[in-house]
């Protein structure tokens, strides 16, 4: 099906049939409101006559970009990568009632890699490094740049400490007043942070990583990997960040393994860690009222950085 020749609007959200509760997907990692950060909620996804539909893109620069992100590189990937990936089927021009592009993509069926999903996680873990290892492999040539368009993924871990920071302090202010954030260690946190930061940078060339492999954007089916799915922060540079299934989805055996197959060297290993408290401090001051199970998730990622890494 070729790229929509007109606008085409779609069903309100309203009316839209969403059958899955929960299949809205958002950037995890959206600035202090009221600031400006590397990161904010730009897309909606909701499951309609069979497809996914539509990618509700907010007013900016980066989500236009992330538009021909999609449809430019989608299908490299679906060529090269030994999973499913997402498939563009059209592309929603502006039109009354929403007046920026969308994207149209088949439905992938799948649930999401949560911990408690009923999986053989080593195997899991095994097939993700597999895919992490297919995408560092391709050609970077006029890949997407590190920076605002990938969410801050790729670039050094200094370019969003401040950013980092400002949401420790408001996951702070937060305190017992929720349950993701009561007793949470954020000094420790912050120390693993600057450990990070501090860590030797990416001394290799640029390659390509997803960006965003968290429990939302991995798709289990009968316990085996099924897809990778939302290449909103893919880019071309630092492949720490795709080390953060080693926090965010594995645990045990399967962490080990994932850790082994992506050979994370020390420094990149260091800068991972950084990548998970990026994860869990940055969700806590967005999602705790809207979201509290991702929020348990960061926390439950924060957590265990740390205590691995004996910052408790």
């Amino acid at each position: 099906m070729p790229p929509c020749s007109r606008p085409w609007t779609p069903e309100p959200l309203g009316r839209a049939r969403c059958d899955r509760p929960g299949r809205r997907r958002r950037d995890a990692d959206a600035p202090v409101p009221g600031a400006r950060g590397p990161s904010a909620p730009d897309a909606v996804v909701l499951r309609h006559r069979q497809r996914r539909v539509p990618p509700r893109r907010r007013p900016r620069g980066t989500a236009e970009q992330q538009i021909e992100r999609e449809v430019r590189w989608l299908p490299v990937f679906r060529e090269s990568l030994s999973t499913t990936v997402p498939e563009v089927v059209a592309v929603g021009q502006p039109a009354e009632g929403f007046p920026h592009r969308w994207t149209v993509q088949r439905w992938i069926d799948g649930q999401d890699a949560v911990p408690t999903a009923d999986a053989d996680w080593v195997g899991v873990a095994r097939s993700l490094a597999a895919v992490v290892g297919e995408l560092r492999d391709l050609d970077p040539t006029d890949g997407p740049v590190p920076g605002p368009t990938t969410s801050g993924r790729g670039t050094p871990l200094v370019t969003l400490d401040e950013h980092v920071r400002r949401c420790a302090a408001a996951t702070r202010d937060l305190g017992d007043t929720t349950e993701p954030t009561a007793g949470l260690d954020v000094d420790a946190a912050l120390d693993l942070w600057a450990q990070a930061v501090e860590a030797p940078a990416w001394a290799g060339p640029p390659v390509w990583f997803h960006g965003d492999l968290t429990p939302g954007n991995v798709l289990l089916r009968d316990g085996k990997l099924a897809a990778v799915i939302d290449v909103g922060c893919a880019g071309v540079g630092d492949p720490a960040c795709d080390g953060l299934p080693t926090w965010t989805l594995f645990s045990g055996d399967a962490r080990e393994e994932y850790r082994r197959l992506t050979h994370l060297d020390p420094a990149t290993d260091l800068r991972t860690r950084g990548w998970a408290v990026f994860f869990g401090l940055t969700a806590m001051p967005h999602h705790h009222a809207t979201n509290p199970a991702f929020c348990r998730t960061a926390r439950r990622v924060v957590d265990a950085v740390c205590d691995v890494s004996g910052h408790r």
